[in-house]
């Protein structure tokens, strides 16, 4: 949940950010205030963008071998990316694990007597 802060605070300046920029433009043209609105929906779309642009690069490594580490993000997304690489090389870990004591059986089995 530690996430969900910052998430909200960088789409807030990004918005305010956009909105304040937009202000400056709109006062050249006699239109604070429409150009307050143009600017901060540009910002929010900036922010969207980029959040999109973080996400297909997950998505991206996802769907492809995840040979390679995942996506080194800040962030919510890179916190996702950390624990799905996580849990991946915990459970590929597991299965070396079983491998191993499987062919130790294996061999325990094919040195008896009676194997």
């Amino acid at each position: 949940m530690e996430w969900l802060i910052p998430r909200i605070l960088a789409g807030l300046l990004w918005v305010a950010f956009g909105g304040l920029i937009g202000m400056a433009a709109g006062g050249l043209y006699g239109v604070p205030v429409a150009g307050a609105l143009v600017g901060a929906v540009v910002g929010a779309l900036v922010h969207a963008v980029i959040d999109a642009i973080r996400a297909h690069r997950l998505m991206q490594w996802m769907r492809g071998q995840q040979d390679d580490a995942a996506p080194r993000d800040a962030g919510f997304w890179g916190e996702m990316a950390y624990r799905i690489e996580r849990s991946q090389r915990l459970l590929e870990r597991r299965i070396d694990t079983e491998h191993a004591r499987l062919d130790q059986f294996l061999s325990a089995i094919e040195a008896s007597p009676a194997g």
